[in-house]
């Protein structure tokens, strides 16, 4: 019954106070994310100046970790999603390995560039050698200790969103059986059961209502 009150929420609150509703946990979420380097960043502000100095060069690095595997976890939802909903459940697995190798090429990519490059690219930034190896040293630590940024992001795209899911039920059966448990069943809507007019996993299911339906 709950589940079914979100679903119709999504479709039945006003848009005013539906997007603070659900855009305020994804805020708190890339909020903590962006902490690990702000609680660095108070811990060695105790040290010296340039301590902190070093963890704010290093900062940026940091963001284009979170950016890479994001984006690398967005592309593997989307590509699990489709396959799943095709039936093509081999494929989606397929897609799933190939999605873990990614991240982990790209986790290799960052740790050779915090383990080989670190000192380069800080000279770009700036003259001073106890600041070049203070944040050489912060962002070598970070590089190697990301796999742990680059898994979690990834397991959690792969677990997100997908039809089928048993995490999402609109608690409202569709035209399909599949379409309960997808995210993009909006089973409230007056001229489809979908966000879509045709299905994204099945093109040539049509969502639109018929006469009797509406």
């Amino acid at each position: 019954m709950e589940q079914q009150e979100r679903s119709k929420m999504l479709g039945t609150m006003p848009m005013g106070r539906l997007v603070p509703k659900v855009s305020v946990p994804i805020m708190v979420r890339m909020l903590v994310q962006a902490l690990y380097n702000i609680v660095d960043g108070i811990f060695v502000a105790r040290y010296s100046p340039n301590a902190l100095t070093a963890v704010s060069l290093a900062f940026p690095i940091q963001l284009l970790m979170i950016a890479v595997a994001t984006g690398l976890g967005v592309g593997i939802n989307s590509l699990i999603s489709r396959k799943l909903g095709q039936k093509r459940t081999e494929e989606a697995r397929e897609a799933a390995r190939c999605g873990m190798l990614l991240e982990l090429c790209g986790f290799v990519v960052f740790l050779l560039f915090g383990l080989l490059g670190s000192h380069s690219f800080f000279h770009v930034f700036t003259p001073d050698p106890e600041l070049q190896q203070m944040a050489g040293d912060y962002l070598r630590i970070v590089t190697v200790f990301s796999f742990g940024l680059f898994l979690s992001i990834s397991f959690e795209r792969m677990m997100q969103e997908k039809p089928g899911h048993d995490h999402y039920d609109s608690g409202v059966d569709g035209r399909y059986p599949e379409c309960r448990r997808c995210l993009y069943h909006q089973p409230y809507r007056r001229d489809r059961f979908c966000r879509y007019t045709l299905c994204p996993f099945a093109p040539e299911h049509s969502t639109v209502r018929t006469e009797e339906e509406v």
